[in-house]
């Protein structure tokens, strides 16, 4: 119960940080940096990439990536195409 509850308490303080962070920037660069970085230290997430939804709402697009070898940045995906397609279609 001890080890659980140090570890909701670190979460909780990276989380912190993180709004803290967030609040202090406009920069959407540096925002999805800073999401990016937070996912490796909560999930240690070596790869991630964040996507946004066109205004069309049928495509995503690679708007921040972490840790591969050719940055996808501007890559394209059309919802329900795919594992991460068929991911943004279930929501």
């Amino acid at each position: 119960m001890t080890e659980d509850v140090a570890r909701r308490a670190a979460e909780l303080q990276i989380l912190q940080r993180v709004a803290s962070e967030v609040n202090a920037t406009l920069d959407l660069e540096e925002i999805y940096e800073i999401a990016l970085g937070t996912m490796g230290e909560l999930f240690e997430a070596h790869h991630a990439i964040i996507l946004l939804l066109e205004p069309d709402g049928q495509t995503l697009r690679v708007v921040a990536s972490r840790g591969y070898e050719n940055q996808a940045i501007g890559g394209r995906v059309r919802v329900g195409i795919g594992a991460v397609g068929i991911v943004a279609q279930k929501r």
